[in-house]
């Protein structure tokens, strides 16, 4: 029922003798409601949607740039990369300079090459790998055990040299004594306490190898009452040899042959009515001998300390040819004799000739020309994303339907046709390289 229709209806059903006539129910028939007076809150709503219509649409612009620089954010993301990738191959120091040296004797010869280094093949013969000086002391019981009276000097090849004393109480009264001095005395060189079951042996080692870091040992010559030898191991015998007993100033010189024992050397020295006694002993160690005089007060010297060292390795340099060219090394690692490449000496094989060859290193092209491809295509896949039309939606991305974003990125300005294989504005794709 309309508004006039429903006011008509209840001005002609009034009673004469109605008193007064409903302005409410007037006023909800005239508003079209079932309820008397009108809808504020609705009008009110409406006004205010209409007049919020301007906002409205900068949101809708707001979430579209939001959008735009989301998907720009991510292809800048891509084509950084990209530019990245593309550096690394044009850098004169990237993976296309890239070097990989192969041995045709990787036990005696391995090698490494600097970036750009120019490829080739290369003959190397190895005469001898260089050699860290070593010595060793007598056997002692233990690194605690307290050391015959002695002394011992450490000269160097380069020239600076130092003397230790031995069981007087002093720096070198323990073999753990010994170490700590010599190794306080910067001379180049390392000791170190080594123990089994045999007992415990001083270990002096150079720093590092070659002839110039090489090192001598000297002990001063036992004098005194009584002196023992170190202990041979059990079984051994003396090599050809000498030893000097000095008595009232009168030396003495017993020789021995190859294959002696102690016990032969004892019953020789005996016979000859030194004033001293020698007797041939063991013990868990092995043989030894020990003299003394025969009153216990005279002394006698003996070309041999009561504790004394034995060189186990000389320090020498390596020796090779390299095309030809002698080269003198201090080290097993050898640089500058060929241009850009690093020679790591790993054994000697004198007279045979070990092949060198520097070539590129296929494995970092590889990769790198991969990344290449994997990166171009992520680039051009987010782009593709945006502009290319989606068959089932009818619609691009957001960058899509803006003229600039097209312009660009070069796409063409009309909307790209995707039925029945007709034309898109998709940019291709690269594979991947084995």
């Amino acid at each position: 029922m309309s508004s006039v229709s429903a006011v008509n209806s209840l001005l002609s059903s009034t009673a004469t003798t109605t008193p007064a006539i409903s302005i409410s129910s007037i006023l909800a028939a005239t508003a079209g409601t079932s309820t008397p007076g009108i809808d504020v809150t609705s009008a009110v709503a409406a006004a205010i949607y209409a007049d919020r219509a301007p906002e409205r649409a900068w949101q809708a612009d707001q979430t579209t740039l939001s959008s735009q620089t989301t998907a720009l954010t991510s292809i800048q993301t891509a084509t950084e990369a990209l530019a990245t990738d593309m550096q690394n191959l044009n850098s004169l120091t990237g993976p296309l300079a890239a070097r990989t040296v192969t041995s045709s004797d990787s036990n005696d010869l391995a090698a490494t090459a600097a970036t750009g280094t120019v490829s080739g093949t290369h003959t190397v013969v190895v005469n001898s790998v260089a050699t860290t000086a070593s010595w060793y002391s007598d056997l002692e019981s233990s690194p605690t055990a307290t050391l015959p009276t002695s002394s011992l000097t450490l000269t160097t090849t380069a020239g600076p040299s130092a003397t230790f004393a031995t069981g007087t109480g002093t720096s070198g009264d323990t073999l753990n004594d010994l170490a700590t001095a010599i190794n306080g005395s910067n001379l180049g060189v390392r000791a170190t306490v080594v123990s089994d079951a045999t007992g415990s042996r001083l270990a002096i080692i150079a720093d590092t190898s070659g002839t110039a870091a090489g090192f001598s040992i000297t002990s001063a010559n036992y004098t005194g009452t009584s002196w023992t030898s170190p202990d041979m191991p059990t079984g051994s015998t003396l090599g050809a040899n000498s030893v000097t007993l000095t008595i009232g100033g009168t030396p003495t010189t017993i020789t021995t042959t190859a294959g002696e024992t102690y016990a032969q050397l004892a019953t020789a020295i005996n016979g000859l009515g030194l004033g001293v006694n020698a007797t041939a002993g063991s013990d868990a160690n092995g043989t030894n001998l020990t003299i003394a005089s025969n009153d216990g007060l005279t002394p006698f010297t003996i070309n041999e300390p009561a504790f004394g060292f034995t060189q186990s390795a000389t320090g020498a340099d390596a020796s090779l040819t390299v095309d030809g060219v002698p080269i003198d090394s201090a080290t097993n690692t050898v640089t500058g004799a060929i241009n850009g490449v690093t020679l790591n000496l790993l054994g000697a094989a004198p007279g045979s000739p070990i092949s060198l060859t520097v070539a590129s290193d296929a494995s970092q092209v590889s990769t790198a020309i991969n990344q290449f491809v994997t990166d171009y295509n992520t680039a051009i896949g987010l782009v593709n994303t945006q502009f290319n039309v989606d068959s089932t939606t009818n619609s691009q991305g957001v960058l899509g339907t803006d003229s600039g974003d097209r312009n660009d990125f070069g796409v063409n300005n009309r909307r790209p046709w995707h039925h029945h294989g007709q034309r898109r504005d998709s940019l291709c794709r690269f594979s991947h390289v084995e």
